[in-house]
């Protein structure tokens, strides 16, 4: 169950959210939320999915020009304003940033981007992207085995759920929900949590002082058939961060079930997709062709691919957790591989079943 909330131990947050719960504690956050598709006007072709949950924006942006992906987090406020982190191979080296406010509620944003080049920009939303996604947050307090004068334990869980098409969501409340609605899988997952800490408090109150649950859930692609649902789920306690964890799931909306690389990839991908492996990974790290991997810290010169798959407009991904590819203080960490460069590898008929790589319907 993929989507299923973790129980204590091991729960985690990506390695990019450490600022934001020293500095933007969500029991404090602006009301409302929304999940929105923006498209910018420039030749850049810059597409952002952000879910905004009172002050909390998190999301992904693609420049399809360039078949480049990431994750991207930021924060609005009141007046309007927003300031968004780009990430790209590596979360702990940001790539780019965003300074400007949004326009007419959440029609459009506009402001100063840096992302390889400085420029202005505006993005608009994007009314032909019918995401078919209800979002939903859930924020609760508790003193649980906490001694009176200590500060609650904070949990938050930012959640989705297909609104259609009805079959495919059976499908997933049925896989991800334990069959629940998401207001009772959401209820569910906090009253758990609480009642860990809770316990945790009793045998050791130091451990499970400040502590701060966050997870959320988040659309990476929405396309023709085919939706990619990332989830991140983050703990601090006793003023450290746990872990930190992130993982996705490729579902197929039409056909209701869950997409793995083998249907993307023809039979014997396998063994060929290390070497394209690696020289995504150079390029995205700036070696020269042919250079070593493990010189830059890297556990293997032809990564094996990850379990942990998703896939984007332009391309498939690989999502390495801290330490698995490469040092623990590169945080999470991506490798890209474009359909122009997995090339034969691609399946027949697969780019323009789902419309991917500019793929259409005959």
């Amino acid at each position: 169950m993929l989507f299923k909330l973790p129980r204590l131990p091991g729960l985690a947050v990506l390695a990019i959210l450490g600022t934001i719960f020293a500095s933007c504690a969500p029991w404090n956050a602006t009301k409302g939320q929304s999940l929105l598709s923006f498209s910018s006007e420039s030749p850049r072709s810059l597409k952002l999915v952000l879910s905004r949950d009172g002050f909390s924006v998190f999301g992904t942006w693609e420049e399809a020009s360039l078949a480049r992906y990431g994750l991207v987090e930021g924060n609005s406020k009141d007046d309007g304003s927003l300031k968004l982190t780009f990430y790209a191979a590596a979360t702990a080296a940001p790539v780019g940033n965003f300074s400007g406010r949004y326009l007419g509620g959440e029609k459009a944003f506009e402001g100063d981007l840096s992302l390889g080049s400085s420029e202005s920009v505006k993005l608009r939303f994007d009314q032909g992207q019918k995401l078919g996604l209800r979002q939903a947050s859930l924020q609760a307090l508790s003193r649980k085995g906490l001694p009176a004068k200590e500060e609650p334990g904070h949990f938050w869980f930012v959640a989705l759920e297909p609104s259609s098409p009805g079959a495919f969501r059976a499908m997933y409340r049925k896989a991800f929900q334990e069959g629940r609605s998401l207001a009772r899988s959401m209820a569910a997952a906090r009253d758990g949590v609480i009642a860990d800490f809770g316990a945790a408090a009793e045998s050791d109150p130091d451990a499970a002082k400040a502590w701060v649950y966050d997870a959320r859930q988040f659309p990476s692609y929405v396309g023709e058939s085919l939706l990619v649902l990332g989830l991140r789920v983050g703990v601090v306690s006793g003023g450290r961060v746990l872990e930190q964890s992130l993982r996705y799931s490729v579902l197929d909306t039409r056909q209701a079930r869950r997409l793995g690389p083998q249907d993307f990839l023809v039979e014997g991908w396998e063994a060929k997709l290390p070497e394209l492996l690696a020289q995504s990974a150079r390029e995205e790290l700036g070696l020269a062709e042919g250079s070593s991997l493990s010189q830059l810290g890297l556990t293997l010169d032809l990564p094996v691919p990850s379990p942990d798959f998703f896939v984007y407009s332009q391309g498939l991904g690989f999502h390495y957790p801290p330490g698995a590819l490469a040092p623990d203080g590169a945080g999470d960490f991506f490798i890209l591989l474009p359909f122009d460069r997995l090339g034969s590898l691609v399946k027949p008929g697969v780019l323009e079943a789902y419309r991917l790589g500019g793929g259409t319907k005959g």
